[in-house]
């Protein structure tokens, strides 16, 4: 069962077509030299060097629609990583935007036609024959015109996450204005406007709705080796499978214990609630209303727990500078136990958005998978 949260504000927001699950996945292929010598210089010769290259990663050839392919060296081995989007190997451009379910054949048939382009090139691999590697959990929430993305944004980079992830960046600022993502080499979650990133790369598309938000939840090889652990699934098409069944849930369950899941309130609102616990000192108090100023003065959680860029900057720090420094990190855990008591999130809306509550992304998530499972058990 997906957690129930408590209802929010009268914004529209819904699962776009109705659909979670698996974005992309990718496998690797090992090849057993000296035994399978032949096949590598085979597949690089007549595969690799003739198939166009990925626009956005020129690392990597276009096999087909939805399947890409990538060459590596690695320590214990030579490897084809292979990155596979289902909907579109089976659904073409029509797929882009989608996210392939539990309710359909999508995977069924990206394995079909996955296994016979590999046969067509008189070739052995096959998905069965290769290892999972990486798992992209995936929906689209559909919002009104009211809600901005942007800011939402916002917020959740200056949420307090686990501090195990840290933050990525776009190379271009405006790109940055439309992504948040954290990630380590274990896991990574990225959330986005679906449509700005669509419309930067099609620009010619036209969609069915006006406000899209994608959220990603990446799981690595190691995240992936706990998880066939935990459920006891260790074959590829029987992982995907259950993940598909399990998505929502899934999703929820993996987001909670890296981002702050209290909701979004004002400064104001902030400081009322501090102010009418009588059982906290006021140095407590005092420590809760700066996390929140600090969290809005700054651009960004990671910024504001290290404010200095590599271990160059800080061994040119003074002493007392690196002394505050550690002293708040050691009462930050603290002081975010006590705003998970409160039930808000340290980080406030920004004055002039008009707003005064807004849900955390494990609310939004749980909610709309909720009302997706329940829809699905009232047919």
């Amino acid at each position: 069962m997906v957690p129930s949260v408590e209802p929010f504000p009268s914004f529209f927001c819904q699962l776009y077509h109705d659909e979670v699950g698996i974005h992309t996945f990718e496998v690797h292929y090992h090849f057993s030299l000296p035994d399978e010598q032949e096949l590598l210089q085979y597949i690089w010769k007549n595969i690799i060097t003739t198939s166009p290259r990925c626009p956005h990663n020129r690392q990597m050839v276009s096999l087909i629609p939805g399947l890409h392919a990538q060459m590596l060296s690695t320590d214990v081995g030579q490897i084809l990583k292979l990155i596979i989007n289902p909907r579109v190997m089976v659904d073409g451009a029509e797929g882009y935007c989608r996210i392939t379910d539990s309710d359909a054949n999508t995977i069924r048939n990206c394995i079909k036609k996955f296994n016979r382009y590999w046969k067509d090139h008189i070739t052995p691999i096959r998905l069965k024959s290769c290892r999972l590697t990486r798992m992209d959990l995936c929906m689209n929430i559909e919002f009104g015109d009211d809600f901005s993305i942007p800011l939402y944004l916002d917020l959740l980079k200056r949420t307090p996450h686990d501090r195990r992830l840290s933050q990525q960046h776009m190379k271009d600022p405006e790109d940055d204005h439309h992504v948040y993502m954290i990630s380590n080499l274990r896991r990574g979650l990225v959330v986005y406007d679906k449509l700005y990133e669509q419309q930067r790369r099609f620009r010619k598309q036209e969609f069915d709705c006006q406000n899209l938000m994608r959220i990603e939840y990446q799981l690595g090889t190691r995240a992936l080796r706990q998880l066939c652990s935990r459920v006891g699934e260790y074959e590829t098409k029987g992982l995907l499978q259950w993940v598909l069944k399990n998505a929502g849930r899934l999703l929820c369950e993996e987001i909670r214990p890296i981002l702050c899941v209290e909701p979004y309130v004002s400064s104001e609102k902030i400081r009322s609630i501090i102010q009418r616990n009588p059982n906290w000192k006021e140095s407590t108090k005092k420590e809760l209303w700066q996390l929140q100023l600090d969290l809005y003065r700054t651009n960004s959680y990671d910024a504001y727990v290290n404010p200095w860029d590599g271990m160059e900057d800080w061994r040119e720090l003074s002493p007392e500078e690196k002394k505050m420094y550690r002293h708040r990190k050691k009462r930050l855990a603290y002081i975010l136990k006590r705003y998970e008591l409160l039930g808000i999130c340290p980080a406030a809306l920004r004055r002039g958005s008009g707003l005064v509550y807004l849900p955390s992304l494990y609310q939004l998530i749980c909610t709309v998978s909720a009302d997706r499972e329940q829809r699905r058990r009232a047919e």
